[in-house]
């Protein structure tokens, strides 16, 4: 038997008070005179026994009183078998966002961890200490502390977004202060042990068998739950009008089809809301149709109806309207020619017009597309520069001279074998694939009768081209090859009207649009801390900051060639919409969703489990937690059997015995 305040024992001098009172009589004696003692002496040695045998009962159940009271201050107990030596208890509590789902009605497994966890505290003798590890992992989770520490702890914990494996969470258990490096362990680890995070292979912990493990696994009660996984634009660039389309996949990993209302918001304004049938163990796409303007920058979520796991109702992500592509044009004497005039428009459009004799190679970061317009002759030092401006993802439109020169544009498209042609009579072009995506869109009927441009072609290609436009000879007029666009005459009235025809237009933006770097996604996963933005020109000197209702982020940041490189420490963001801001004006809007991986409910069997840790005698898997709460099993095992009640029980025994010796006993 232990005592777990044993303090209370110096109390046991009180059990002096009433011996001390039995000895000394402080009873008055009154002297009585008889004529006659001779028949009085026997009665007096009678009684004279009988109540100096009262006098020792009424001492013992005095004295058994006081002892039985004390110890039940000092709560007597019986250890429990694995409750020995370990004086330092590790308990890591899964608070991740998967842990709402339910192991029974109303009751979910966070709720039952936090229950388990305090039933813990209460299970160990005073003097142990105690450690908390979540998933955050923070600064003051390696120390131990008090059990009221643990508890009020446990009072303040909150759901997190992140998730740990179990190898993250071993490592992490073996940062200990130097202090406590010594001691033995107990080390619980409560969570719902999902699949994807956690596996069936406990090698982490079987290899340190100086500390003992204890496995509570939270079992829900069903596995079923309903989440979009993913949002993206059928077009990747979202213009005003032009025709787009949302494209959400919602996930069932439920054993029986569900059928739940699907609404779309854009700026906290309903605009779409469907109903959509999602198969037991399937996906389902669901389509919403753009056909409405949008901000600069919009808020846009998703969201549907699902219980009880519902941290992953909703979906957010940014609808951007297209910021305008930046053109570059390189020619030996800049002025306002078709390319000019075609890429006018400053809605959709940001062009500069250079000689390619005199202008800062810098500005090649700056566009979206570069147009080589009639150059009849290029520097090593400017084909070096363009051939590293196509190798970093950067797209070129390549329109020849007159008098057009392999050199220039070999080391540009090297894939394909480029060589000069000088035809005599123009060719009419042939009438474009229907079938070819590029034209998606551009014809409102899929007829082809209408007069097209003609051309006198000045270069040829042969290779692995995608040829959107050809002659009627079968050979190439607009081709693509990788990120490198070729026309195959000058945009001059001698060599074609190409530049004069109703087709010239639309060539030319899906060109353009089509050399957009979106670099900037719908969303992003809170999980991830890394991530690149998109810009517009800044100053290099520049902080931005991320901004919420209540919340401010500076992240280190680096930012080169409007690519802005953020770097936000681990798990810092939650869900929702974060405002890019430099110097207090809005640069670009961010969207932050759950890792879906926290929505798949899939967990580790306790079958599997116990296979794993049947091996090894360190490790011991706790089944009764996910049960209402119950805690048998840990008592069982660490709690000890409290003895308190029995002596206070018998401690009112003997007062009990004490007043009936006094009121009965004559």
């Amino acid at each position: 038997m232990n005592l777990l305040a044993p303090g209370f024992l110096y109390a046991l001098a009180a059990l002096a008070i009433p011996i001390i009172i039995h000895l000394f009589q402080f009873r008055r004696v009154r002297r009585v005179f008889f004529s006659n003692t001779r028949f009085l002496e026997q009665v007096k040695q009678m009684s004279q026994k009988k109540r100096q045998l009262k006098h020792l009962l009424v001492l013992l159940c005095r004295l058994a009183f006081l002892f039985f009271l004390v110890l039940t201050f000092a709560r007597p107990y019986i250890p429990g078998p694995h409750q020995a030596d370990a004086r330092r208890v590790d308990i890591y509590l899964d608070n991740s966002y998967s842990m709402t789902n339910e192991v029974e009605e109303g009751v979910s497994a966070f709720d039952v961890a936090i229950t388990y966890a305090n039933a813990i505290l209460g299970a160990y003798p005073q003097g142990t200490r105690f450690r908390l590890v979540t998933n955050g992992f923070e600064a003051g989770e390696q120390y131990y502390y008090t059990p009221e520490v643990i508890r009020d702890k446990l009072t303040e914990l909150q759901l997190s977004g992140r998730g740990r494996t179990l190898e993250e969470i071993i490592d992490r258990l073996q940062i200990l202060p130097a202090e406590d490096r010594s001691e033995q362990r107990e080390i619980f680890l409560l969570s719902d042990m999902q699949r994807n995070s956690w596996s069936a292979d406990i090698s982490p912990i079987a290899s340190d068998s100086t500390n003992r493990y204890f496995l509570v696994p939270l079992a829900y009660q069903q596995h079923k739950n309903l989440y979009i996984d993913s949002v993206y634009l059928e077009k990747p660039y979202y213009l005003p009008g032009t025709n787009n389309t949302l494209v959400a996949r919602v996930v069932n990993t439920g054993s029986a089809t569900e059928e739940v209302p699907l609404k779309l918001a854009i700026n906290d304004r309903q605009m779409a809301s469907t109903t959509i049938s999602v198969p037991a163990k399937g996906k389902q796409e669901v389509k919403f149709p753009l056909n409405f303007s949008i901000d600069r920058l919009s808020q846009a979520r998703l969201e549907l109806v699902d219980y009880p796991v519902n941290f992953d109702n909703e979906f957010y992500f940014a609808l951007r309207k297209g910021d305008p592509v930046h053109v570059l044009e390189l020619t030996e004497q800049a002025g306002t020619g078709p390319v000019n005039r075609v890429f006018s428009d400053t809605t959709l459009f940001r062009i500069r017009s250079r000689e390619a004799s005199n202008f800062t190679f810098s500005e090649l970061g700056w566009a979206d597309l570069v147009v080589v317009n009639a150059l009849q002759q290029a520097g090593s030092a400017l084909a070096s520069a363009l051939q590293q401006y196509v190798e970093e993802g950067g797209s070129l439109l390549y329109i020849p001279h007159a008098q057009a020169q392999e050199s220039v544009i070999a080391g540009i498209a090297s894939r394909l074998a480029v060589q000069t042609t000088q035809a005599e009579n123009s060719i009419r072009l042939a009438a474009p694939d229907m079938n070819n995506p590029f034209f998606e869109g551009v014809f409102e009927e899929s007829s082809t009768r209408f007069t097209m441009p003609q051309a006198r072609p000045v270069v040829s290609w042969a290779g692995r081209a995608d040829n959107v436009l050809s002659l009627q000879t079968g050979g190439p007029f607009v081709g693509q090859s990788g990120k490198v666009w070729l026309v195959a005459s000058p945009l001059q009235d001698a060599y074609t009207n190409f530049h004069r025809h109703a087709l010239f237009v639309p060539v030319m933006y899906k060109i353009a649009f089509g050399s957009k770097n979106i670099s900037n996604p719908l969303y992003y996963p809170t999980t991830q801390s890394i991530f690149e933005v998109q810009v517009a020109e800044q100053a290099p000197e520049t902080v931005f900051r991320m901004r919420r209702e209540g919340e401010e982020i500076i992240p280190a940041q680096r930012l080169a060639n409007r690519q802005l490189m953020l770097d936000v420490p681990a798990y810092s963001l939650n869900p929702g919409f974060y405002q890019l801001q430099a110097d207090d004006s809005l640069v670009q809007l961010l969207a932050f969703n759950h890792d879906p991986a926290e929505s798949i409910p899939e967990q580790l069997q306790p079958e599997e489990l116990e296979e794993g840790a049947a091996a090894f005698s360190h490790i011991q898997l706790l089944n009764d937690a996910a049960r209402n709460a119950e805690t048998a099993e840990l008592n069982a095992n660490f709690g000890a059997v409290m003895l308190w009640k029995w002596t206070l029980l018998l401690a009112l025994l003997f007062l009990l015995c004490e007043v009936l010796l006094i009121r009965f006993w004559k």
